[in-house]
């Protein structure tokens, strides 16, 4: 796609029907989506659909996609290794389809995904706007009763009836470039590691009563943008910072109008989410959203980029422990480097 296209997010009815009468959309991922566990976000007459941090598969309104890593996957075969001498039996096979492998699939997706985008997946799969109320999951997924508080599974996200904000987009390019397959592993898949660095930022919040769109460029502490060079400054990191600005001014229109669409697409495709509203507002700057820190490196961070000055003008939100972070906890108390 040429740099220069038309930012759009558009997956119109007929690829929409198309993806709603395969079996591993209708048996699989929608009720992920329902959950909070899988992340879709349109593209350009595309879907990708996220899982902890990985781009877990892709649809085209032909077929899917996936991570060649991803989709290596032994069929009944439980272990995370084999003997040579297994290998011939008929009993172990690869899988026939993404279907029959899709839980190992999807555990294979998180396994490859890099530490940062691995920690921001948190907050999209607490705070998708594809959530779907809990005693409506619940009642698709065991036949019957809301679940009660103390039945809930550990370390499982459940939808909230009311989320004011949400996670509409995840991993934007807003030069509007495909992402190729090859780029999806972080540096050999080392966890921890990050991926090929492209103009692409992290995350896109929606504050629904505000009807306003707000995006977000995800930092690591330990990310080396936010480690100081030896002159004390931060350079890659404020470039980027207004590369992005700049590329949203030029194409503010073209955002909010693919927005519109995007939302419009929500409704839909997902039928518990008619009240979506659409957007009305984008913000002009990107925030920058820091995490992964103590409260030793929160003073060595406060001294780095905010006392000497290295953030002035640049609106910024600091967040130690994100785990347990929603899209409002990030939205709420932003402020501006002075």
């Amino acid at each position: 796609m040429a740099k220069d296209a038309k930012f759009e997010r558009n997956f119109p009815s007929e690829l929409q029907e198309k993806l709603q009468k395969t079996p591993l959309y209708k048996e699989c991922l929608l009720l992920d989506i329902m959950s909070g566990e899988v992340f879709p976000a349109f593209r350009n007459n595309k879907i990708d659909f996220y899982h902890k941090g990985g781009r877990l598969f892709e649809f085209d309104g032909n077929e899917f996609t996936t991570h060649v890593k991803y989709a290596s996957v032994l069929h009944g075969y439980g272990e995370y290794y084999i003997k040579e001498n297994l290998l011939g039996y008929g009993n172990v096979r690869l899988i026939r389809d993404f279907k029959e492998g899709y839980t190992r699939i999807k555990e294979n997706c998180s396994l490859y995904s890099g530490l940062e985008a691995s920690e921001v997946a948190r907050i999209y799969t607490e705070s998708s706007f594809s959530k779907e109320p809990l005693k409506i999951v619940a009642s698709q997924k065991s036949d019957a009763i809301e679940l009660k508080e103390e039945e809930k599974p550990h370390n499982q996200s459940f939808p909230k009836f009311d989320q004011n904000v949400v996670v509409l987009d995840i991993e934007v390019s807003l030069k509007s470039l495909d992402r190729d397959w090859k780029d999806e592993i972080p540096d050999e898949g080392k966890k921890g590691k990050i991926r090929t660095q492209l103009d692409i930022l992290d995350l896109l919040l929606f504050n629904k009563s505000e009807r306003c769109l707000q995006f977000f460029e995800a930092k690591h502490y330990n990310h080396a943008y936010i480690q100081e060079n030896k002159e004390g400054k931060h350079p890659e990191l404020l470039a980027q910072l207004e590369r992005y600005n700049k590329q949203i001014a030029e194409r503010r229109k073209d955002i909010l109008e693919a927005y519109r669409v995007y939302t419009r697409t929500a409704r839909e495709l997902f039928d518990y989410l008619k009240d979506l509203p659409d957007p009305e507002v984008l913000k002009e700057d990107v925030v920058l959203l820091i995490f992964g820190f103590d409260g030793e490196q929160k003073r060595r961070l406060d001294k780095m980029l905010l006392k000497s000055g290295n953030l002035n003008g640049v609106y910024y939100r600091s967040i130690g422990d994100i785990s347990t972070q929603t899209a409002a906890d990030v939205w709420n108390n932003i402020k501006l480097g002075e």
